[in-house]
């Protein structure tokens, strides 16, 4: 039985579908969180975290210097699609002073975002 070129070009489409869509539709998040337009500055004994807060779990992330950040779920593997509500500290020192006096903790902060698969999701606080 020899195959078909056509047969083989549909097998390697459909195996990249497959690949590219993956199997749960979970969202690798990246994004940035900043302040007017700018990183969150703390000094080496800070710490800038943003938290994504769901009504089944909650994933936290650390924020690097330049604003950025990786969200993932458990055991390393995407944030699941879904409404969240987001929670962003500026602890300097860490983890006793939040520079932004809880104003964005999980009780007061008013920023919520709809993940979807493949989303950037930037955040300004001074524009939540």
């Amino acid at each position: 039985m020899s195959l078909s070129l056509p047969r083989v070009c549909c097998f390697f489409v459909l195996l990249a579908c497959v690949l590219v869509s993956g199997c749960s539709g979970a969202a690798p998040v990246k994004g940035k969180i900043l302040k007017g337009g700018q990183p969150i500055k703390v000094s080496t004994e800070g710490m800038v975290q943003v938290r994504f807060i769901s009504a089944q779990d909650t994933f936290s992330a650390p924020v690097g210097p330049d604003g950025s950040y990786v969200m993932t779920g458990r055991d390393g593997e995407a944030l699941p699609p879904g409404n969240y509500k987001i929670a962003v500290f500026a602890f300097d020192p860490y983890p006793t002073k939040d520079l932004l006096d809880g104003q964005f903790n999980e009780q007061k902060t008013t920023i919520t975002r709809d993940v979807k698969p493949g989303q950037e999701i930037v955040i300004d606080v001074e524009k939540p």
